[in-house]
């Protein structure tokens, strides 16, 4: 093994490792402030989303029906026991599947962005002294 390659005769400032390391954080914390930025747009959007498609869906149960067919149930028992098969197919099919569907995709989209951004909020502010 010959070590004098003309590599070995240069002379590398001493802080150099010191530079490398910083400029690697700074590019972690760049990239993780673009995640916390991008994701808390995400979900704020899906947070303000959730009012409309609430509101939306209270609509569509009150003409679907459904409420109609609750009621029912609530207020005899007996019509429950008789007729649980017919009633429950019943508001299975009134319900608004598509607005129920929407409100739990925002409110899982929602959940998932709030973590991902609580997550990089700390490598997005982290400061060098922290490391």
């Amino acid at each position: 093994m010959n070590h004098n390659t003309k590599y070995s005769r240069i002379a590398f400032p001493q802080d150099l490792e010191q530079h490398i390391v910083r400029r690697i954080h700074n590019a972690e914390r760049t990239a993780a402030r673009r995640h916390f930025f991008g994701l808390g747009a995400v979900a704020l959007a899906s947070l303000t989303s959730l009012v409309p498609i609430t509101s939306y869906l209270s609509q569509a149960l009150t003409k679907s029906g459904a409420y109609e067919y609750i009621s029912l149930i609530l207020s005899d028992g007996t019509t429950l026991v008789t007729y649980w098969r017919e009633l429950s197919i019943s508001i299975a099919e009134s319900l608004p599947v598509f607005g129920f569907a929407v409100l739990l995709g925002v409110t899982a989209l929602f959940l998932w962005s709030l973590g991902k951004t609580v997550r990089d909020a700390r490598g997005a502010f982290m400061t060098t002294q922290t490391i």
